[in-house]
C-alpha cells in the first residue's frame, strides 16, 4: 500500500494557500509540510478513527472523498483514495493547525495531486 505513496511528492505544490513548503522533521518521502506552525499531508495513514465507508458524512472535494476530525489544536482532514481491485483504501491525512481560518481551498489545491498520485 505504501508504494502506492511514492508518486504522491512528485505531484504535491510548492505553495498551499500562499504557504511555503518545507523540509519535515523527521525527514520522510510520505509526508509534507507547509508553513510554520506545519500543515502536514502524510500518506499511508491508517484508516481514521471512527471512519465507516458506508455510514460517514465525506466532503467530495473535485473527486476528492475527505473525512474530517476536529481537535483542539489540529483539524485533521483524511482523503479517502480507492485501493486496486480488491485492495484496500489508502488514506492521506491533512493536519490543519486551528491556528490557520478553516479553508476549503487546502482540499481543493490537494485534490488534483491526489488523484494524479493515487487514482
Amino acid at each position: 500500500m505504501l508504494e502506492r505513496c511514492d508518486h504522491l511528492g512528485n505531484q504535491v505544490p510548492d505553495r498551499l494557500d500562499g504557504l511555503r513548503a518545507r523540509k519535515t522533521q523527521p525527514s520522510s518521502p510520505l509526508t509534507f509540510a507547509w508553513g510554520s506552525p506545519a500543515i502536514t499531508l502524510s500518506c499511508g495513514v491508517p484508516k481514521p478513527a471512527g471512519y465507516a465507508p458506508s455510514s460517514s458524512a465525506v466532503l467530495d472535494v473535485n473527486g476528492v472523498r475527505w473525512y474530517q476530525q476536529v481537535g483542539s489544536s489540529v483539524v485533521t482532514w483524511t482523503a479517502v483514495r480507492p485501493g486496486p481491485a480488491g485492495a484496500d483504501h489508502v488514506y492521506v491525512a491533512l493536519r490543519v493547525p486551528t491556528h490557520y481560518p478553516a479553508s476549503a481551498s487546502y482540499l481543493t489545491a490537494l485534490a488534483q495531486p491526489l488523484k494524479a498520485a493515487l487514482p
